[in-house]
């Protein structure tokens, strides 16, 4: 990572750590089936921080319902390779989806950053996996990497989307940067139904997803056709 990047990353850190001092709970009742359109770093805070009162009795019920979801649904079924992620932050519990990928004999893979991207590696034991960047659990190095266009689906986590499959991440880029010749139909994102608005101001660089699975069920959002 050059300087440049490396001071990009302490002041995303820093901004997100001061997330407690900027929370505004009224803000989130705003209505958003309109024209407004929520603000990437003002969704950032606001939902991190919502997502970061989850306890883990919320967090473990609903995890099940929108891996439930996603399991029984084709475009999983469907899928042989699958590129998931490890959970942090309160982000939706995958652990289902794993040992049920693995049970239908699919292959399961993990993203690990590599300077400014991340690759994905194939895993069969979650004892491959260790803590790399930012404290996030990622597979060995020496573990042979896969190929972008091996993986049939990929699994994405996110503090917040849009009915249009605009995703926010923490804001350093490696998905929209790695994924960004995969096609959205490809992508799934997965988050509590709270995370999804109606409207996110986007810009070039983001790479949408083609659905998101939430407890209520898996939206399309190619066809704005809702759950």
């Amino acid at each position: 990572m050059n300087q440049n990047s490396h001071h990009r990353v302490q002041v995303r850190r820093s901004y997100l750590n001061r997330v407690s001092e900027s929370y505004n709970p009224d803000i989130l009742k705003i209505e958003v089936y309109s024209d407004f359109k929520f603000d990437k770093q003002f969704a950032r805070v606001e939902f991190l921080k919502k997502r970061l009162e989850l306890n883990k009795e919320e967090i473990d019920k609903k995890s099940l319902s929108i891996c439930s979801n996603l399991i029984s649904h084709p475009l999983f079924l469907s899928s042989y390779n699958i590129a998931i992620y490890s959970a942090v932050n309160n982000e939706v519990d995958i652990n289902e989806i794993n040992k049920i990928a693995i049970s239908l004999n699919k292959n399961v893979h993990y993203p690990r950053v590599s300077g400014e991207i991340i690759q994905f590696h194939k895993i069969d034991d979650l004892n491959q996996l260790v803590k790399g960047k930012f404290g996030i659990l990622e597979p060995l190095e020496n573990i042979k990497i896969t190929p972008l266009d091996q993986i049939d689906l990929f699994v994405l986590p996110g503090i917040c989307f849009d009915k249009s499959g605009n995703r926010i991440g923490y804001g350093y880029g490696y998905y929209d940067k790695s994924l960004e010749n995969i096609s959205h139909t490809k992508k799934i994102g997965l988050a509590y139904s709270f995370q999804v608005v109606e409207a996110l101001k986007s810009d070039t660089r983001d790479k949408p997803v083609g659905y998101i699975a939430t407890e209520k069920g898996i939206l399309n959002t190619c066809s704005k056709g809702g759950y």
